[in-house]
């Protein structure tokens, strides 16, 4: 029964991550030129990246560390008597809280670089003005 219960938590994550990427790329998709006499220059390619990373932070990153967290959380108030697993439950939330920083690190890192390449912070600011 708690392997089954394992299971379909799992299948349950993996769709719970797996919706925004249909909702994505249902709508215009993800590379938005080279549609006809439209054709891709260096701003377009930027826009990808800046829109990929966009999507890895924003829809996979955080939530996941979220549910990572709240699972660590569960864990420590079900555990309290144990010693040993309130030590595991903390050392999860801890790696969690850095990895996420360090996604958000990277993010600010490709930000700057991306930034440099176009000379303008426009095109950062208009994909990024939903967070």
């Amino acid at each position: 029964m708690i392997k089954l219960l394992k299971h379909f938590s799992g299948s349950l994550l993996v769709w719970f991550l797996a919706l925004p990427v249909a909702a994505q790329t249902a709508g215009e998709g993800l590379v938005k030129c080279g549609r006809g006499n439209d054709q891709c220059d260096f701003n377009d390619l930027v826009t990808l990246i800046n829109d990929v990373i966009k999507f890895i932070v924003v829809y996979l990153a955080v939530p996941l560390a979220v549910v990572l967290i709240v699972y660590a959380g569960v864990r420590m108030v079900i555990y309290s008597s144990n010693a040993g697993e309130r030590t595991k439950a903390k050392s999860m939330i801890y790696i969690v809280v850095g990895g996420l920083v360090i996604v958000l690190a990277a993010y600010l890192i490709v930000k700057f670089v991306v930034t440099s390449l176009t000379g303008t912070e426009d095109l950062i600011q208009s994909q990024t003005e939903s967070f």
